[in-house]
């Protein structure tokens, strides 16, 4: 993690729902529920 994007100064694990409450930016959560809906179509299939 020494060469991380220095638009963030914490990594960490976080839930689906704690991840939509800590992120800042509409586009930002949208990417996590897409990415969840990918996660749940995949496992569907």
């Amino acid at each position: 993690l020494a060469q991380h994007d220095s638009e963030y100064e914490v990594l960490r694990w976080a839930s689906v729902a704690e991840a939509l409450r800590l992120l800042s930016y509409p586009n930002e959560r949208a990417s996590v529920r897409k990415a969840v809906r990918l996660l749940q179509e995949r496992d569907e299939s």
